[in-house]
């Protein structure tokens, strides 16, 4: 079988790896990701829908059960796992599309704040809103940017969290098929997939998320 590396430390695990697999950059049958969750973030960048191997090094594993890399190639190698599927989100931005594992934000540029309007399924949320932008995320990305402006997280669907805004709007969670547009108003600034490169948006923008029509998949051990 077949395994691309995403990693720091490519080098440093290269001989373990190819006790179990062949070590290829393209095609692969799977994609180790070895690092912390922006390496996973990134692998999925490079080899999207490629079933992922995700495991952190001790840098990065701060709360987290460290896993054995040599234990999980091993399991893999002998089929001793299964697949879990992550939803992904899409963003429509003025002809350009972006896919997010974790989520999709919308920020301003400073100095001047965002003025924006959202719409769920073409429903207005509340009237306009001024402040540093909205985050869009999936249950997967919940415990990112998503939890550092809420405190919350979520496990289900898709979650929006509105970011610094002048007037208070709860989070909300809505479901995995929703529609998300997002217009601005006034101001300009940018739109970023999970840790891809920002897109610019100025006044009269629309933003449009969605989930995308196919999905990560991780293995678990």
């Amino acid at each position: 079988m077949k395994i691309a590396i995403v990693s720091k430390y490519k080098n440093k695990i290269r001989d373990l790896v190819s006790k179990y697999f062949k070590i290829v950059n393209s095609n692969p049958d799977f994609v180790l990701a070895y690092g912390g969750d922006g390496t996973l973030l990134f692998s999925e960048n490079l080899y999207p829908n490629i079933p992922k191997i995700f495991v952190k090094h001790k840098s990065s594993c701060r709360d987290c059960k460290l896993l054995d890399l040599e234990k999980v190639l091993k399991k893999v190698a002998d089929g001793g796992y299964r697949l879990k599927e992550l939803m992904k989100l899409e963003a429509n931005v003025n002809g350009k599309k972006v896919v997010a594992l974790n989520d999709i934000n919308i920020h301003y540029f400073p100095p001047e704040a965002l003025r924006f309007f959202v719409y769920i399924n073409r429903k207005k949320v509340n009237s306009e809103f001024i402040g540093d932008g909205v985050v869009v995320s999936t249950s997967f990305g919940a415990s990112g940017y998503f939890k550092s402006i809420t405190r919350k997280t979520f496990e289900k669907g898709i979650g929006i969290a509105f970011n610094n805004t002048t007037k208070f709007q709860k989070p909300k969670v809505v479901g995995e098929n929703a529609k998300i547009v997002v217009e601005i108003t006034r101001g300009s600034g940018i739109v970023v997939a999970d840790n891809q490169k920002p897109i610019k948006i100025k006044k009269s923008d629309k933003i449009k998320i969605k989930k995308y029509k196919k999905k990560t998949r991780l293995i678990l051990i």
